[in-house]
């Protein structure tokens, strides 16, 4: 597992992909920025924490790995920073 993550990192196949149908908890790159799928929203994040969540658009850069999103998908529950606005059923952190 290790070392398919490390080539879905190193060399990420270009990753366009439709909004519809990715599982919540997935990153992927918005106006040149990373956010956070949630609920159907997309929540910008920065140093500083996540933003307000937004409309996404239809189609994304997608960062996550592959296998991840297929873990995701497949019901594995990431675990979210209490900055997130809305957790939409996944595990949120301890503020």
């Amino acid at each position: 597992m290790d070392a398919m993550l490390h080539r879905e990192r190193v060399r990420p196949p270009v990753r366009r992909r439709a909004t519809v149908g990715l599982p919540d908890g997935v990153m992927v790159r918005l106006d040149g920025d990373c956010a956070l799928l949630v609920g159907g929203a997309l929540v910008p994040w920065s140093l500083t924490g996540y933003g307000e969540p937004v409309r996404p658009p239809r189609t994304v850069e997608l960062l996550t790995p592959p296998s991840t999103v297929d873990t995701i998908a497949a019901g594995y529950r990431p675990w979210l920073h209490p900055s997130v606005p809305v957790a939409h059923g996944l595990r949120g952190l301890p503020a």
